[in-house]
């Protein structure tokens, strides 16, 4: 670590303005996504949620406050990604210009046996050019400390960049990539495995849908119940597409000979695709990206090209006033190991949700 990451705290790095332009919202997609029922050419559709990485990245200039934390220095791997939490205050919509600015509005140090590091919590607010909030991004970025911090990859300490690994609470240490989009995990990659309804960008969103009432009773559907579950095999294209897409220096997502001089068994998965893993499968009572409301997504452990990753979504709460569900989020690997976890809160399909409680009902088994 070449720089004290407390300096930081309370810091404000300079904004700017971004348009998700088609080409990109369509790499973007299909990095992570399903890109059949989209296209490269035209505006106005549902972008994936965790498009908001990209986005804030570019109009905050996001990759200024990893180069700071690292002391302009990119062979520095000390530096890299905990989780994400999205609040959307509206869809993210191609062709809309949006404006960011970044915060640094905390810094925790921690002090394991195994060594130190920093949690650096960075928030962005996003708005459209004419003043409307879009939604809050924050990140969690781990800096390792000169003692090496923990590192959970495999001992290299290295590289992680990638991040998964890591858990920011428990801070594990583990790299991952940075930044900012940087998530290892897998893949975020997205879904490939779904029901392509749940990925299907739609051009209405929640303010142009008839209000809907979640049932106070359901029959056959309770909390604690896993309401959706999805099976996705990693795919090592997607990490090189969004490398180039967020202009991530971090080789461990495209070189497989690097990868395992670090001690990885293959390309790890960036952040933002490890976090769509769980968008797409909390909107599978959704009807499209309009009906995420937030998601909250910490990386726990490395996703790599090999893997399939298995996600739950399971009930953990229903707000009748605003009509939304809680759920718990989980996307394990095949040996079960446990990779990413998180919450979001949906706005669901009724239909969706009665075909959950018919299953339920029936003693079919969703969860793991």
């Amino acid at each position: 670590m070449s720089v004290d990451p407390s300096q930081f705290e309370g810091r404000t790095f300079d904004g700017g303005s971004t348009t998700l332009e088609p080409w990109l919202a369509y790499l973007w997609t299909d990095a992570t996504a399903d890109s059949t029922a989209v296209s490269a050419a035209e505006t106005g559709w549902n972008a994936p949620p965790s498009i908001a990485v990209a986005i804030a990245r570019e109009a905050a200039v996001s990759s200024t406050i990893e180069e700071t934390l690292r002391g302009d220095d990119w062979s520095d791997l000390s530096v890299f990604l905990g989780g994400h939490r999205f609040s959307f205050a509206r869809p993210i919509r191609v062709g809309e210009t949006y404006e960011a600015q970044a915060t640094v509005t905390d810094v925790t140090h921690v002090s394991r046996d195994r060594g130190s590091f920093h949690v650096v919590t960075v928030t962005y607010d996003v708005t459209t050019d004419d003043g409307e909030p879009a939604y809050d991004l924050e990140t969690d970025l781990i800096v390792r400390g000169d003692d090496g911090g923990e590192d959970q990859s495999g001992g290299d300490g290295g590289d992680q960049s990638s991040g998964e690994g890591e858990n920011q609470s428990s801070g594990e240490g583990e790299n991952q990539s940075s930044g900012e989009g940087e998530n290892q995990s897998s893949g975020e990659g997205e879904n490939q495995s779904g029901d392509e309804n749940s990925r299907r960008p739609a051009d209405d969103d929640a303010e142009s849908r008839p209000t809907q009432t979640v049932p106070t009773d359901r029959d056959g559907l309770s909390v604690g119940d896993t309401i959706a579950r999805r099976e996705i095999d990693v795919d090592p294209s997607g990490m090189q597409l969004l490398s180039a897409v967020l202009r991530d220096p971090n080789p461990i997502h495209f070189d497989p000979a690097y990868a395992e001089t670090r001690g990885h068994s293959g390309r790890v998965n960036q952040g933002p695709i490890n976090a769509e893993y769980l968008a797409q499968t909390a909107l599978e009572i959704g009807e499209s990206p309009a009906d995420l409301r937030t998601l909250d997504v910490r990386y726990e452990s490395f996703v790599h090209e090999t893997d399939t990753v298995t996600t739950t979504a399971t009930l953990a709460g229903i707000d009748h006033e605003a009509s939304t569900v809680e759920l718990e989020l989980t996307a394990w690997t095949a040996d079960g190991t446990i990779a990413v976890t998180g919450a979001a809160v949906v706005a669901p399909r009724l239909d969706r949700l009665d075909s959950v409680a018919d299953r339920s009902g029936s003693g079919d088994d969703l969860g793991r």
